[in-house]
């Protein structure tokens, strides 16, 4: 019952009142983004599909990746995917990673069809189009195969059903916190983002805050909770999924803060928990920002549009796939020479780097590294609070 409800509301999401040569032209636009991600995943396999296909063996073997290898960071979700991909493969008798890669990106850009579908209902033609054919997200989702567009998807939707909440419908407040949870047990890349709900929701009852608090913990703590009962799984996930910290130091926080203590002339041994302390903080930071200065509620969407941006432009670490993590804000929300800065320094850094589709591995990228996108992030995170985040009238 409750996926048919879930179905039902994915479907006025995306419906459009207008289906003229606006909407003729968007479903061309959305099958060649599909079929350029398809292509793409032809053209090899790297770090993160080796990962898989490890995982999704393991899945067949009835075992848990958290116990069995260091190269699952993920949440439950996610593995059971690859498992069940991995089986429909050996049915079908194609059971090899270059298949298992082709499955991979085409739930991927499923994922990444139904965003640029709701841009289009919600912002416009050109915002759709340019989600679904940058090359950020063709490379990312195509060829290096990252499922970040999942949870944001998923995200998306749980933003909409909360939104509608507002209206006092509680039983979506309890579906969109359920779906946040969901999302953080396939990625924990919303891991944060509760907060940022609660905060939205300054002037609801006070049930309706609390379930966008604690329910979205609540499902992932759950779909967690056979794994920590087992020791050896337990080790795993605090390790490979809490503990996990990605090209740590290589974020522009971190550079930040060592650059200020060097000025300082302060040595500093643990830089790196310094760096996620100030990382955490930022993250909360901003996110309760509305709740204190705002003259009226700030939306759930524009909040996960916030939030997506900070995340990347606060991050302590960065690696290949975050690039893709807020293209669907800038997407919907930064005017048009921002936001092209951002995709050409990002489609430079990543066939630029050593795991790209070119095969080219020392490309002189000429200083161009990923705190310059983050500096760029930072400004497009400036420009989305002066216009879209009122103010108190001043005393």
């Amino acid at each position: 019952m409750w996926l048919g409800k879930v179905c039902s509301k994915l479907c006025r999401i995306t419906e459009h009142k207008n289906y003229d040569g606006k909407t003729v032209y968007l479903w061309l636009v959305l099958s060649l983004s599909f079929a350029l991600r398809l292509w793409l995943s032809t053209l090899g396999n790297n770090w993160d599909l080796d990962s898989y296909w490890i995982v999704s063996e393991l899945f067949g073997e009835g075992l848990a990746p958290y116990g069995f290898t260091d190269r699952y960071n993920y949440g439950p979700v996610w593995f059971v995917v690859l498992g069940i991909l991995r089986k429909f493969l050996q049915i079908i008798g194609s059971d090899n990673i270059s298949s298992l890669h082709a499955l991979v990106a085409a739930l991927v850009s499923l994922a990444d069809c139904g965003m640029a579908l709701y841009l289009f209902r919600t912002v416009g033609l050109s915002a759709s189009v340019f989600f679904a054919l940058n090359p950020i997200s063709l490379l990312i989702s195509g060829y290096h195969s990252q499922f970040d567009a999942i949870p944001i998807s998923i995200g998306i939707l749980s933003c909409v059903l909360v939104s509608r909440s507002r209206a006092g419908r509680y039983h979506d407040c309890v579906l969109g916190a359920v779906l946040l949870g969901f999302s953080l047990a396939t990625k924990h890349i919303l891991i944060f983002f509760p907060f940022w709900l609660w905060a939205c929701l300054q002037n609801a009852p006070r049930k309706f805050r609390l379930t966008v608090l604690f329910v979205p913990y609540i499902v992932f703590g759950v779909t967690l909770l056979p794994f920590l009962i087992d020791p050896s799984s337990m080790k795993g996930v605090l390790q490979n999924v809490f503990a996990y910290r990605s090209r740590s130091g290589s974020g522009l926080t971190a550079l930040a803060i060592e650059f200020c203590l060097q000025w300082a002339h302060v040595g500093v041994a643990n830089l790196q928990q310094i760096s996620f302390l100030v990382f955490t903080i930022s993250m909360l930071g901003v996110g309760l920002y509305p709740a204190l200065r705002a003259t009226r509620e700030i939306s759930p969407m524009e909040a996960y549009y916030c939030y997506l941006i900070c995340l990347v432009a606060f991050s302590v670490a960065m690696a290949d796939q975050y690039l893709a993590i807020p293209l669907v804000a800038l997407s919907a929300t930064i005017h048009r020479p921002i936001l092209l800065a951002y995709l050409a320094l990002g489609a430079f850094l990543l066939l630029s780097s050593q795991d790209n589709v070119l095969g080219i591995s020392h490309w002189n990228v000429g200083g161009v590294e990923y705190c310059h996108i983050q500096l760029v992030l930072l400004c497009c995170l400036f420009g989305f609070s002066q216009s879209r985040w009122p103010r108190r009238a001043s005393c």
